[in-house]
């Protein structure tokens, strides 16, 4: 390809925030550094890795190739930080976010690219990979057509939790809230609600092109960093999302509403399935509210199969 015909097509920013992963990392270059889509620029952000290994599996490819950028952070900025880091590098009209340690097709980004349309974010089908166990579970098949509803995408959000949509592509510019957002728990979710409900969201499973690995036996439901957290780690994210759901113009007030209280119920019962150790007295309370609030729809679900299913 020319240097003219590169420069006609959009640029791509891809940015790879990294922590002692030198194994996973030259994997992942490997796979972005084949794209057949080739006006791009991969942005390293290092998070004080202890020793040069990482380093140095960049340098190798960073001699031969010249769209890698690498920076190596002074100390531990933590994971969102580091995120936002490779963000506020990025020049280009689209952006996506590569975790360290998994996998792309070649055809990713130009797949991506061909069919964004007029979409603030394009997200492909993808498979999970537990490397422990060898086991493969195919795209879930989770698809959300150009011009659908905010109230349809986050109805299928909240019944599939489909954060990787994380690793779509972005418009750039779509996305720029991140770099002022503040560090909090849950923020992958917040993320992922956030631009299902300002931007359009296209999810389209026909194509399984990005694998996610974990280096795990099967899925496993991660703690917080600290699994004693303090209760405001769950009040910003439940302020934040619900913030979404109400400023919004995309959403009627009783989906509003709906969506709001669906979120409650959700981090509440994080916090007292997570949180039963260092706040137990809390944690039974909310469990309380939370069976409470839930028996008039479960007293309404006896009563209808009492009656064979017709309600009175």
């Amino acid at each position: 390809m020319s240097s003219s015909d590169l420069q006609s097509q959009p640029l791509v920013s891809v940015g790879i925030p990294t922590y002692n992963r030198p194994k996973s990392l030259r994997h992942t270059l490997e796979c972005l550094t084949r794209q057949t889509y080739r006006n791009l620029e991969i942005i390293v952000s290092d998070n004080a890795s202890p020793g040069n290994e990482v380093e140095a599996v960049v340098r190798e490819f960073m001699a031969d190739d010249s769209r890698i950028q690498y920076h190596r952070q002074p100390e531990n900025r933590g994971i969102v930080p580091n995120y936002q880091f490779v963000l506020a590098q990025a020049s280009g009209e689209f952006f996506m976010w590569a975790a360290d340690d998994d996998e792309w097709d070649s055809r990713f980004v130009a797949h991506c690219i061909a069919n964004i349309g007029r979409a603030t974010s394009y997200m492909p089908g993808y498979r999970f990979l537990f490397t422990q166990s060898g086991k493969e579970y195919p795209p879930p098949p989770v698809r959300l057509a150009p011009g659908h509803s905010r109230s349809e995408a986050m109805r299928l959000f909240f019944a599939t939790w489909y954060v990787h949509i994380l690793y779509a592509l972005h418009r750039r510019s779509s996305i720029q809230f991140v770099l002022s957002d503040p560090v909090l728990d849950y923020y992958d979710t917040y993320f992922c609600i956030r631009i299902l409900i300002e931007g359009e969201v296209v999810l389209d499973p026909s194509s399984c092109l990005f694998t996610v690995i974990t280096e795990t036996a099967e899925y496993e439901n991660k703690p917080l960093v600290n699994p004693h957290h303090k209760i405001a780690g769950y009040r910003n994210a439940l302020v934040l999302v619900a913030g979404v759901f109400l400023r919004t113009p995309h959403l009627r007030f009783g989906q509003k509403m709906e969506f709001t209280c669906q979120w409650f119920r959700i981090i509440l019962a994080e916090f007292s399935s997570r949180e039963k150790s260092a706040h137990p007295a809390i944690a039974t309370l909310v469990r309380v509210a939370l069976l409470a609030a839930s028996m008039p729809g479960r007293l309404q679900r006896l009563l209808t199969s009492s009656m064979g299913g017709r309600p009175s």
